[in-house]
C-alpha cells in the first residue's frame, strides 16, 4: 500500500522500470503518482532552472507497466511523471515511455517536463474514467509535454472519458526560455 508515489527515482545513470503492476496509491499529499522520475524540488513540475537534471542521465526505460490508479473525484492521481532529467550536451537522456497500460487517473496519466535529450512516448494504452478529470491550467491533458527536449509521440491509444471537455489528448507546450526543441506526433488513436 504505497503512499503518495509507488516508485520514485531522484538519481540514476541508466534506469529500467518495467513489467510492474501498480494498483492504487494512497493519498497522503495533494497528489498521488504511480511512477515519478524527478530532480525537481518538492515533487512539483519544475520551473526553468529548477532541479539537478544532470543527476538523471543515460537510457531510461519506463515500459510494459500495468497501472490502475483507482482515482476518484476526491483526489488527484497521476500516472508516469518525469521532471527535469538529463542535461545537454554531455549528460543527456534517452527516455522511453513505452507499452504501458494506464487506467483510472484523474489528471495527466503521462506528464513530462524539461528533458535534456530525447523522449519516445510510444505504444501506451491510456484509459481515463468518466467524470473524474481534474481541470488544471491549461488543462488536464492525457499526454502532457512541457519544455525542452526532442519528442516522438506515436502509436498510443487514448480513450479519455473525463466529462468536462477541458482536456486534450496530447499537448506539447513551451514555456518562456524553454521551447520544445523538436516533436513528431504521429499515428495516435485519440477518443
Amino acid at each position: 500500500h504505497p503512499k503518495a508515489v509507488a516508485i520514485r527515482v531522484v538519481a540514476a545513470s541508466g534506469l529500467v522500470i518495467a513489467a510492474n503492476r501498480i494498483e492504487g496509491v494512497e493519498a497522503d499529499t495533494k497528489f498521488v503518482g504511480a511512477i515519478l522520475v524527478s530532480t525537481s524540488p518538492g515533487d512539483n513540475p519544475p520551473n526553468p532552472g529548477d532541479g539537478q537534471p544532470e543527476n538523471i542521465s543515460g537510457t531510461l526505460w519506463v515500459a510494459n507497466n500495468d497501472i490502475d490508479l483507482q482515482g476518484t473525484a476526491a483526489g488527484t492521481s497521476l500516472g508516469i511523471l518525469v521532471f527535469a532529467v538529463g542535461k545537454s550536451p554531455d549528460q543527456e537522456v534517452d527516455l522511453y515511455v513505452s507499452g504501458n497500460n494506464l487506467r483510472n487517473s484523474t489528471e495527466r496519466p503521462v506528464n513530462i517536463y524539461a528533458v535534456g535529450g530525447r523522449a519516445y512516448i510510444e505504444r501506451n494504452v491510456i484509459t481515463t474514467t468518466g467524470g473524474a478529470g481534474v481541470n488544471v491550467m491549461p488543462s488536464g491533458d492525457v499526454i502532457h509535454i512541457v519544455g525542452p527536449g526532442w519528442y516522438l509521440i506515436a502509436h498510443n491509444t487514448i480513450d479519455c472519458a473525463w466529462a468536462s471537455g477541458m482536456q486534450t489528448g496530447i499537448r506539447l507546450q513551451t514555456r518562456p526560455d524553454q521551447p520544445v526543441s523538436y516533436a513528431i506526433v504521429v499515428d495516435n488513436d485519440v477518443n
